[in-house]
């Protein structure tokens, strides 16, 4: 088995005396020194790479039989380069060295040149040797066109039939009949029904059953109670029908606050007078589970306005009045 093997794709074998020099040849031939009986390549884009492979140490084979094989022959050059010395290389024999690993060098391109038939010369297997990668592409391919889809046609559905039906009538809205107002309830009677004879057993005797005779009622000739107030007030059971007057000397802040029916149980219809006396802002708010409907706030709105609050039902009261 030879010891080293021709590249493939036709590139030529030189040879010389010496050491090739780095301008000689093309990527991926081979040289002779005739010289020194060494062998250098393939060479690569570098150069010429160290390290040639001696060809003198292999014992003298037999005469190989002469190449039967024609390359195929490349195109006319049309350059014509220097003319290079005729190189007419050793009829050597025929050398098998040791078999070293099956290397295959990168294929050169295509030669255009037809040098000079060489004798048929194979060396050592040399080192496996792969030249370097070529540089990245910079071509790009073309972008692919942009294609948009044809737009639908626009379809708009025929109009219903005009609708045959009237919507409802808006509410008739009137306003809230301004207050009725009553004068203070009668001082409550004083007279208490007989209570009932004590058995002989000592027992309780059954409850009255009289009711004292109810007071007149009160009207707007009857003077009316004024509770006057200078801090956060929280209403009482006898301030129905009263006035109550509002006055912080100190211009701060001051709440009325409308208990729930739980806690003070005024009867339905009560009427409460508020009214601002002083600088202090007045606003009226109800405890926890109190709604209190009032326009446009719940707060009167500067010194000397008034306003009413009505107990209507469950926990709910109207406030009426100079509000903002």
């Amino acid at each position: 088995m030879p010891f080293f093997s021709l590249p493939t794709g036709g590139s030529p074998v030189l040879a010389g005396n010496g050491a090739p020099t780095g301008s000689l040849g093309n990527v991926g031939d081979l040289f002779i020194d005739k010289t020194g009986r060494f062998l250098y390549g393939p060479k690569e884009l570098a150069g010429w790479p160290s390290g040639p492979v001696d060809l003198s140490n292999g014992p003298t084979g037999s005469t190989g039989p002469a190449s039967t094989v024609t390359g195929p022959t490349g195109p006319a050059s049309t350059v014509t380069g220097p003319t290079g010395p005729t190189v007419t290389g050793p009829t050597g024999a025929s050398v098998t060295g040791p078999t070293g690993p099956s290397v295959t060098g990168p294929t050169g391109p295509a030669s255009t040149v037809t040098g000079p038939t060489g004798a048929s010369v194979t060396g050592p297997t040399g080192p496996s040797v792969t030249g370097p990668t070529g540089p990245a592409s910079t071509v790009t391919g073309p972008t692919g066109a942009s294609v948009t889809g044809a737009t639908g046609p626009s379809v708009t559905g025929p109009t219903g039939p005009a609708s045959t039906v009237t919507g409802p009538t808006g509410a008739s809205i009137t306003g809230p009949t301004g207050p009725s107002v009553t004068g203070p309830t009668g001082a409550a009677s004083t007279v208490t029904g007989p209570t009932g004879s004590v058995g002989a057993t000592g027992s309780t005797g059954a409850a009255s059953t009289v009711t004292g005779p109810t007071g007149s009622v009160g009207s707007f000739s009857d003077a009316q109670s004024i509770n006057a107030r200078t801090t956060g007030y929280t209403l009482v059971l006898s301030d129905a029908g009263k006035l109550v007057t509002l006055n912080d000397a100190t211009g701060g802040t001051i709440e009325v606050i409308v208990p729930t029916n739980a806690s003070v149980a005024f009867p339905t219809g009560t009427h409460v007078d508020l009214a601002r006396t002083g600088d202090a802002s007045v606003s009226v708010t109800g405890a926890t589970g109190v709604t209190i409907h009032a326009t446009p706030g719940q707060s009167l709105r500067a010194k000397y306005s008034a306003g009413t609050a009505i107990y209507y039902e469950g926990d709910t009261w109207l406030l009426i009045g100079d509000l903002t």
